[in-house]
């Protein structure tokens, strides 16, 4: 049975927590058989609970303290172990205390209410919507965006609930993403990757998770200069994307970007850029940054449709561990606030020293959204109904029904057959547009190696292992150019073209003489054509005089003319010319 989704808006009035917020108003929006949106109101009030800022702020002192003590390797052991006991208490009491004031006497029967509508014979996701944008007092506000709200115990357990935050009055619309009309090529999602100051971080995990991403088409800007800002000008992103240094000022409205060791960029100093990237068609903003609260609120003023962030200061490995659970979900079909939820509970149950030695930390991802309705998906960014089908995928079903109807079965399947032949011993995948070279293993000599192991995983489509076994190889002979390639034909298996373009460039920088990472980059620069057809020439005239077997490729890549084509796959290119087979 699918799962029903719902949003529940919870609109506080004006008020603060030594006098209490008398009017809210708790929107339920539920999608109907009609694929209208039916709406439900209730109104309820919260008493004054004045402790309640004191309560949050002794749980972030403990939290701020034990974090410290773990970026210096928690060397004092006993002092830890009590600064852990005592945070761990914090948070108890903060738990305790949302529960007791959400629980209160004049909440009770607005309660009762809402376990009637989300009664526990149905399959429920819930994105559960905090809007403050009628709270004037700053402190009171920034306090409720920072509270785990997802830890109130509301819903029943069978709900599917990831808490939002919403800075702004939102709106209902029946278009869930008029900039996305679904269309018959699947297209790869565009991912502008900004890597800023690492001082005394590690971003490349970040780097390396979003590279992996099937059916991404992912840039990065490494420690940019403001000027560099301008690809948000002149291209389309689907997702915008910041790792490195960044924080909130004591105001709670303003973030703060470290873009690069000496630059601070406030998100102001930006915003005509910004805006032009979400009227181009940018749908989802993540900060695996540091205190993301201030960015957040900013960029709600810019009408940015989704924006994920951390609310506190967190570790390095922490953010990177969060961000590639998030993005396993996701790009596998979840919606965006499941994903979310997935990343916390695999946080929670999968690597439990993370809470253990800093209790609190997994509560801190939020997502920022400022319009009502359901949320970004992979699957739309990418453009069409199905993402588990290619555009390569699609031509061959295309051909094979117009087959059916001008020649008949018997045709068919001899078609077949020499697609099945021509595929056989030189492509893995065929919804990837660079065949990976693979030799008759009965004609080369087997090389037993830890580069070899990941190559067959490879070939058997075991991307994971095979990455593993790449970056095994690449710690053991680090100047080897035959690791970069094999770990671009990786990531060609995985339809991420930038990606494998930029692990060639990596091989050639160690050799750049390799036979087989120059074929593999001539493939790809010819694949994205326009201007790339006059450096890809420049590339072959230089490389000529190498190697007999590359000579031979060049001279019949020009005596085909492919310099001045433009091809819409590698195939077209090894029926006129066979590449060279990488030998082991």
């Amino acid at each position: 049975m699918a799962m029903e989704k719902q949003q529940v808006i919870f609109k506080l009035g004006d008020g603060d927590f030594e006098g209490g917020f008398p009017q809210i108003a708790i929107e339920i929006h539920q999608l109907g058989n009609n694929g209208q949106r039916e709406l439900r109101q209730l109104d309820t009030q919260l008493p004054p609970f004045p402790e309640f800022p004191s309560l949050y702020q002794n749980w972030q002192k403990q939290y701020k303290a034990l974090l410290n003590s773990a970026r210096d390797g928690f060397k004092k052991a006993q002092v830890t172990q009590v600064s852990i006991r005592e945070c761990e208490d914090c948070l108890q009491c903060l738990r305790e205390g949302l529960n007791e004031w959400l629980d209160s006497e004049e909440f009770q029967a607005t309660k009762k209410r809402l376990q009637q509508v989300f009664r526990n014979d149905r399959q429920i996701e819930i994105c559960f919507v905090i809007q403050t944008k009628q709270v004037i007092s700053d402190r009171t506000k920034d306090i409720l965006h920072r509270l785990p709200w997802h830890l109130w115990d509301l819903f029943p357990e069978g709900c599917q609930v990831e808490e939002v935050i919403s800075f702004r009055d939102a709106e209902v619309s029946d278009r869930d993403s008029e900039e996305l009309p679904e269309s018959e090529t699947i297209r790869d999602v565009k991912i502008l990757g900004i890597l800023g100051d690492s001082g005394g971080i590690d971003i490349r995990a970040d780097e390396e998770a979003i590279g992996r991403l099937s059916g991404a088409s992912p840039e990065f800007l490494y420690e940019p200069k403001r000027a560099d800002f301008a690809r948000l000008w002149d291209e389309r992103w689907d997702i915008l994307f910041f790792a490195g240094h960044s924080e909130t000022q004591a105001d709670g409205k303003t973030g703060l970007l470290y873009i690069n060791p000496h630059e601070r960029l406030n998100i102001e100093e930006i915003r005509r850029t910004l805006t032009t990237a979400k009227e181009q068609g940018l749908k989802l903003a993540i900060f695996n940054s540091c205190d993301g609260l201030g960015l957040a609120r900013q960029l709600a003023d810019l009408n940015i449709p989704q924006i994920i962030v951390w609310r506190e200061p967190i570790p390095d490995l922490v953010a990177q561990k969060f961000l590639k659970y998030f993005l396993n979900s996701f790009a596998k079909g979840k919606s965006l606030y499941r994903s979310v939820r997935d990343a916390r509970d695999k946080l929670q149950e999968l690597e439990p020293e993370i809470e253990e030695q800093l209790p609190g930390v997994t509560s801190l991802p939020v997502i920022c959204q400022n319009m009502v309705g359901e949320s970004v998906s992979w699957e739309k960014l990418r453009g069409g109904k199905d993402n588990r089908i290619s555009g390569d995928d699609r031509k061959l079903e295309a051909w094979i029904n117009k087959s059916i109807a001008s020649v008949g079965i018997i045709k068919i399947l001899l078609g077949i057959a020499m697609i099945g032949f021509t595929l056989i011993g030189f492509t893995l995948s065929f919804t990837t547009n660079i065949n990976i070279s693979i030799p008759d293993q009965t004609t080369r000599d087997l090389e037993k190696g830890v580069l070899f192991e990941g190559y067959k995983f490879l070939q058997n489509r075991d991307y994971d292992r095979a990455e593993e076994k790449f970056n095994q190889a690449s710690r053991q002979e680090p100047k080897s150019p035959d690791t970069w390639y094999w770990k671009a034909q990786l990531a060609l298996a995985r339809e991420n073209k930038p990606v494998a373009l930029k692990y060639v460039d990596r091989a050639l920088h160690l050799d750049p003489n390799h036979l087989h990472s120059l074929v593999l980059k001539i493939k790809l620069l010819l694949l994205k054509g326009g201007h790339h057809l006059v450096e890809v020439e420049g590339i072959a005239t230089q490389s000529q005089g190498i190697g007999e077997e590359l000579d031979l490729w060049l001279n019949c890549l020009e005596k085909e003319k492919v310099f001045s084509s433009w091809l819409n796959t590698d195939s077209e290119l090894d029926v006129k010319c066979s590449p060279p087979i990488y030998k082991w």
